[in-house]
Order: structure tokens, then C-alpha cells, then sequence
């Protein structure tokens, strides 16, 4: 599986990340490997995942668009504190 990992140097970055993706996913320890990094293994890393049926229509393949979410999603997600 792939993805995307973010140093988080508080507790309080693992809240808003929490708050972002809402109660539809749940966050797992897990390690992982860097294919950037010349194939590093990070241990012990949180990561969200699907927290309903892996069957439900909600959840489908694709790639996330970085771009296009900062561009037309970012404001309603992100707020100033």
C-alpha cells in the first residue's frame, strides 16, 4: 500500500490530522518503507486507515491529487487557530 508520511513533532499535529480526516478513518501503528530514502524502514509509525467496511461504496481506488485538493478543498478542511 502506498502513501504519504508527515513528521509530526507534537501531539497536537496528530489532532488536526485526526480532525482533517475525520471519524471515517482510524489511525494504526504500522512500520514503513521509504522508497525515496533508498528503501529506509521507519518503525512504529501511526497511519490512518478506512474505518467502516472495506467493502463500502465510499472507499474506492484512485490516486489523491495534491494539487487539486489544495486548489479546491484546502479552505474548507484547514482553518486558522
Amino acid at each position: 500500500m502506498k502513501g504519504i508520511l508527515w513528521r509530526c513533532e507534537s501531539e497536537a499535529h496528530i489532532e488536526r490530522l485526526k480532525e482533517y480526516e475525520t471519524s471515517a478513518y482510524t489511525w494504526r501503528e504500522c512500520d514503513a518503507i521509504l522508497e525515496g530514502d533508498g528503501g529506509e524502514e521507519v518503525r512504529r509509525v501511526r497511519v490512518f486507515v478506512w474505518a467502516s467496511d472495506a467493502n463500502d461504496e465510499e472507499l474506492k481506488d484512485g490516486v489523491f491529487d495534491f494539487k487539486w485538493w489544495k486548489r479546491y478543498l484546502k479552505s474548507s478542511v484547514v482553518r486558522k487557530r
